[in-house]
């Protein structure tokens, strides 16, 4: 009887391909918090709310109202700041596993699930509270929790 070849030949790892799916989310997150960041600190220091107003679209997407609600700052900095921090930690993890698995795969893949839940936590309570105390969300924050769910 004659043996097939294995069909795993040509698929990656899971692993690897679960940290290249990181790293693939990970830098528009980044990219999308940075800018954010900027907005934010524009708006509150140069007084530039015209930015923040530009997402507006009607009472349900209002940029505005939710890039100053008392949560979209911690320990005065904004939340964003977090994200940006959140998302360049997951894109650095993510490319060490990705140049070299052998090496840093054991370390790293339980660093990457804990932060991805932590992630999803956080992403889901932000939307909660977007939907169920503001009211509104914003396009780009939306865009945030679809990258981090």
């Amino acid at each position: 009887m004659a043996s097939f070849p294995s069909l795993q030949r040509d698929v990656p790892h899971p692993d690897i391909a679960g940290a290249a799916m990181i790293w693939l989310l990970s830098l528009p997150g980044l990219l999308l918090s940075v800018f954010l960041s900027v907005l934010k600190f524009r708006s509150a220091y140069r007084c530039d709310e015209s930015l923040l107003s530009a997402c507006q679209i009607g009472e349900l997407f209002d940029c505005g109202r939710v890039l100053t609600s008392p949560w979209s700052t911690v320990f005065s900095v904004p939340i964003s700041v977090y994200a940006a921090s959140f998302y360049a930690l997951l894109l650095g993890l993510a490319t060490c596993v990705l140049l070299r698995p052998q090496r840093f795969l054991p370390a790293v893949r339980p660093l990457l699930l804990a932060l991805a839940w932590a992630g999803l936590v956080v992403v889901l309570f932000l939307f909660a509270y977007a939907g169920l105390v503001l009211r509104s969300f914003c396009l780009q924050c939306s865009v945030l929790y679809a990258l981090g769910v």
